[in-house]
């Protein structure tokens, strides 16, 4: 009962870097972002207060789901990319 258990917590988990970023307001639905994320906790760049090799390891675990799903949102966040960068223009 154990592993059932701990497979379908683990696939909770799939993917959620990416969630995270699309459903971030302030500097969110980066292309790419959950990717980023775990590429970047993979790096050790994200460490706060978290553990770092927990970090680690979600991140390596997270990482094929999070690109997959990043594919999916990547019309969203190409769109989303393309207005910030016009609303970046035209503050200048």
């Amino acid at each position: 009962m154990r592993p059932l258990l701990a497979a379908c917590l683990c696939l909770s988990m799939v993917g959620c870097s990416s969630i995270v970023d699309i459903a971030r307001s302030e500097d969110g639905q980066r292309v790419y972002g959950g990717t980023r994320k775990n590429v970047a906790w993979v790096q050790g760049e994200e460490i706060g207060t978290h553990d770092g090799a927990a970090e680690l390891i979600i991140g390596v675990l997270d990482f094929p789901f999070s690109l997959a799903l990043d594919t999916v949102f990547l019309p969203v966040t190409l769109i989303f990319a393309i207005a910030r960068l016009n609303t970046w223009s035209l503050d200048r």
